[in-house]
């Protein structure tokens, strides 16, 4: 799996399969992170209990999920009954066992890009909670988005759509005012 680490201005492409890769995502042990869903064939669900609420992802939509993680990024993703792995699926149903939580879909790997906006690796909980809604809050066009899979706080669409250079200057900027805010608040 793939994770863009933003270092110096640049995304930079972490390989989880390799072992300099894995060693390097698993240092990292807590962070801000973006998802960027965008399924191109199928859609996506997200399965959030048996019988329970589903959230959809149609092709060609660009969502984009604003969080945290501790413990580490890959942790977050494949990681036990948290994982997105096992949450997300793709519609039809691929199988009879594709709403069981013990079954792993490839439908989150391959229908988004994962971003690692902030290493906050050595940072407390509480600093960390502090972060991340300041991310959300105050970077990334705030007043250029809403909220799409309600009753969901953290799945974003932008109005307009942006492209993947603009994407890149905001994640420059949010990591700016990031450093900026720890600055004025540790």
């Amino acid at each position: 799996m793939i994770i863009d680490i933003l270092k110096n201005g640049h995304w930079i492409p972490v390989d989880s399969l390799t072992p300099l890769g894995h060693e390097t995502l698993s240092n990292i042990t807590s962070g801000l992170y973006v998802f960027h869903f965008h399924p191109k064939e199928k859609p996506i669900f997200q399965q959030i209990s048996q019988g329970g609420q589903q959230y959809e992802i149609n092709s060609g939509d660009h969502i984009y999920k604003f969080g945290k993680f501790t413990g580490n990024i890959l942790q977050r993703i494949t990681g036990g009954l948290i994982g997105y792995n096992r949450y997300w699926r793709y519609r039809p149903a691929e199988n009879p066992y594709a709403l069981d939580r013990n079954y792993e879909s490839d439908a989150f790997e391959t229908s988004t890009t994962r971003y690692l906006i902030f290493d906050a690796t050595g940072l407390n909980n509480q600093l960390l909670n502090q972060l991340e809604n300041f991310m959300s809050t105050h970077c990334f066009l705030p007043d250029n988005r809403h909220k799409v899979l309600q009753p969901c706080r953290e799945f974003y669409k932008f109005s307009p759509d942006i492209d993947a250079e603009t994407f890149l200057k905001l994640a420059i900027e949010a990591q700016d005012k990031i450093i900026n805010f720890l600055h004025n608040n540790q």
